[in-house]
């Protein structure tokens, strides 16, 4: 078996943070296949890094279009205020968007470069996380999206998911079905939609991912994980229930 791991948006800080993913992550994936979609920028070089290490790396650089962007109104509803874009010269509703488009754009890079049949289990990563903790999971099956169980905001955490290949076509897609779950009145808010896409297909989500990372800026700065209290209380609720479901190999509880 195969792991397709999809890496989309700017590469960013990538060639710092790919140690701690090579250790953390990486390593734990069976037989790992990369398809890079990286914005052509000064940091696109650093998706080449990938090849000293692994023998299967597909990369293709683009440049993100314009895009339309809805009414700032149907951001009001959202669970959580929306995070400013760290890009310069671009708001925080272009920036969702462009997340977003370039996700569907990673996808359709898969689909063109060719998905193995041995692939079952699809990884979503952006380039800028810098992680501490990771703990694969399986099985993984076509319907099942498993997200991290923090930084969900309402929906899913939209930086780093392990899907089945249905799930991660549903995933990746969230801009292709943009209008029909705006129309539902799903509010403009990056992890409402990708939670509401996964539901939209049929998707199983499963925030159970023991998953720990910081966003890596360009300063050399961190943006640590935020955990919600209701986040903290569901998790802590989970693992009261199913406590050999959160164990590891030794048998201690995580």
């Amino acid at each position: 078996m195969k792991t397709a791991i999809v890496i989309s948006g700017q590469m960013r800080t990538f060639a710092r943070t790919i140690a701690t993913l090579k250790w953390h992550v990486f390593r734990k994936l069976e037989n790992p296949v990369f398809y890079v979609s990286c914005a052509d920028d000064a940091n696109a070089a650093s998706a080449e890094l990938l090849r000293k290490d692994y023998p299967e790396v597909h990369i293709e650089k683009v440049t993100p279009p314009a895009l339309e962007e809805p009414p700032l109104s149907l951001a009001d509803s959202a669970p959580y205020a929306i995070t400013p874009t760290r890009t310069p010269g671009i708001g925080p509703l272009q920036g969702i968007l462009r997340q977003h488009w370039h996700m569907s754009r990673a996808w359709k890079f898969v689909m063109e470069t060719g998905l193995s049949d041995e692939v079952q289990t699809v990884v979503r990563c952006r380039a800028d996380l810098h992680f501490h903790k990771f703990e694969m999971i399986h099985p993984v099956m076509s319907t099942d999206a498993h997200t991290p169980w923090w930084g969900n905001y309402g929906g899913v955490n939209d930086r780093f998911a392990v899907l089945g290949v249905k799930a991660a076509k549903a995933y990746h897609e969230t801009f292709d079905v943009l209008p029909q779950l705006l129309e539902l009145g799903c509010p403009f808010h990056p992890e409402s939609l990708v939670a509401a896409a996964l539901e939209h297909a049929n998707c199983n989500i499963e925030r159970d991912l023991c998953s720990e990372f910081a966003f890596r800026r360009e300063n050399g700065e961190f943006e640590h994980m935020v955990i919600l209290p209701s986040e903290m209380a569901r998790y802590t609720a989970a693992i009261c229930a199913h406590p050999s479901f959160y164990t590891t190999t030794t048998g201690v509880a995580k």
